[in-house]
């Protein structure tokens, strides 16, 4: 999956959980404090929001690395 490819699917969906680099998170576009994103328990970081799709994959590190440079390596497992 491409950068772009993964903000759409932010952009129209409401819960998505996807793995990546052996993790597992939770997208979550429907909070009043934006677009939520957490590693799923138990490595719990704490939800951390952000105002759009695009910021979210250019500003999400995981292992350093934003999450707009590793989209390729995302495997959603439930997108609703």
């Amino acid at each position: 999956m491409t950068a772009q490819e993964l903000t759409e699917k932010i952009e129209n969906g409401s819960d998505i959980l996807f793995d990546v680099m052996g993790r597992h998170f939770g997208i979550f576009t429907w909070p009043n404090e934006g677009i939520g994103i957490d590693e799923r328990a138990p490595h719990s970081m704490g939800m951390r929001y952000y105002k759009s799709a695009e910021e979210l994959i250019s500003s999400f590190t995981i292992d350093g690395k934003p999450l707009a440079d590793i989209a390729d390596q995302v495997m959603i497992t439930d997108y609703t």
